[in-house]
């Protein structure tokens, strides 16, 4: 995605930006740009502005900026959520998430790994690392009921991203491009296959 913007964004957007930034219009694309050089504050919080308001002018996307990172609430359109702050971040779950990321993009700085393991784009990765934690150290995981839920559930998560896969064809690329279908095939495992039906096949 990143390859598909124009040079100035590549060269000035952080990978958690990317995803939202391809999908503004070119002409909303082009007046980030502008506002960039222009001395841009808070590129979130002119993201937003410019998906509630694709025909806004670098100036007005320059203030929603400044505003949007003071808190300024001049009009409606300039009212943004709050930059993503957890009050408790799980140690363990970020570290794992962190090792994970690396995993999956062997060639991704260990600083890198760490910010994005902490940022809010990946926050309910984050939460599922830590819930995922947390079940198997509990006693609970002992009893056969929930061994047998919990392989239910993971049935049910494998069928849920093989249908992403299907209907959203970059998704395909993006796996590709990351180590994940090298470590399936390594372990057997082929999970994001397109089987009949388009649904992909499973092994366990």
């Amino acid at each position: 995605m990143l390859q598909g913007l124009a040079p100035e964004l590549r060269q000035r957007l952080a990978l958690r930006h990317v995803e939202a930034v391809t999908k503004l219009a070119p002409e909303a694309q082009q007046t980030l740009v502008h506002a960039l050089t222009g001395g841009l504050r808070s590129i979130s919080d002119a993201i937003v502005y410019l998906h509630q308001q694709p025909q806004a002018s670098v100036e007005e996307v320059l203030r929603a900026g400044k505003d949007g990172r003071q808190g300024g609430t001049a009009t409606p359109a300039l009212r943004f959520n709050p930059p993503w702050s957890p009050a408790n971040i799980d140690p363990d779950a970020l570290s794992e998430l962190s090792e994970l990321l690396q995993s999956c993009f062997p060639g991704m700085p260990s600083m890198t790994a760490q910010a994005l393991a902490a940022d809010e784009l990946l926050a309910e990765v984050l939460a599922l690392v830590s819930a995922r934690q947390t079940c198997f150290r509990s006693k609970s995981i002992q009893s056969e009921l929930v061994f047998v839920a919990l392989c239910g559930l993971a049935l049910q998560f494998i069928d849920q991203l093989t249908r992403l896969v299907t209907s959203h064809p970059h998704y395909r690329r993006a796996l590709a491009q990351s180590k994940i279908e090298e470590r399936c095939k390594h372990k057997g495992h082929e999970v994001f296959d397109q089987g009949h039906n388009g649904v992909g096949s499973k092994q366990l």
